[in-house]
């Protein structure tokens, strides 16, 4: 049968809004950034409202007139001023960073050419996986895996081996696991990064 144009560019996009949906269901939530901003803006605001509303007899009216007669007396250059300002714009940053940089999940969402289906793997499952891949090469003792996703997304395999270091350990463990990885198919793609030791038998 022909596959026309029309059916490979329907294709390219179902996979696309599959591989969307998988990365937007796994996404972690940020709780609780979220709830301590929501917490913190809902304070203030009923704090400010209570004493709009009821600001002859507010019992924080004192506050208030001390923290204007405060701000309107001390320098800008003032120690504790430069410190209140610091942490403000910390915070910001803290809060952009949160909303940029991608969180780690504890689900490794896999790929699908159907967005309505969505499945995912536990980070520590694929983990596992890598590392039993990475263990039955000839050679090596032992290895352990660390998946790491903040700018770049790579698969940290260390292995131990008691033979004499072969020139081409490392690369055979790195085509294993980059085969392995092809196969189990995670949305994110993976740069594999051998870290082999030797240890004397």
């Amino acid at each position: 049968m022909a596959t026309s144009v029309e059916d490979l560019l329907s294709g390219s996009a179902l996979r696309r809004a599959a591989r969307l949906a998988a990365v937007r269901e796994f996404r972690p939530t940020r709780l609780p950034a979220r709830t301590a901003v929501a917490l913190g803006a809902l304070t203030t605001g009923t704090l400010t409202a209570a004493t709009v509303i009821t600001w002859p007899h507010s019992f924080l009216r004192g506050f208030v007139t001390r923290a204007e007669h405060l701000l309107r007396t001390l320098p800008l250059h003032d120690p504790a001023v430069l410190g209140v300002a610091g942490s403000v714009t910390g915070l910001g940053l803290v809060l952009m960073l949160l909303a940029v940089l991608p969180g780690r999940t504890r689900t490794e969402p896999l790929r699908s050419t159907d967005p309505l289906v969505i499945a995912g793997v536990g980070r520590r499952g694929l983990g596992w996986a890598l590392a039993v891949t990475a263990a039955d090469v000839p050679g090596v003792e032992s290895a352990s895996v660390r998946l790491r996703r903040r700018l770049r997304c790579r698969a940290i395999v260390r292995a131990v081996t008691t033979h004499p270091m072969p020139a081409g350990l490392a690369e055979e463990i790195r085509n294993a696991v980059a085969v392995r990885l092809a196969e189990i198919e995670p949305v994110h793609h993976r740069t594999v990064i051998v870290r082999l030791t030797w240890r004397r038998p």
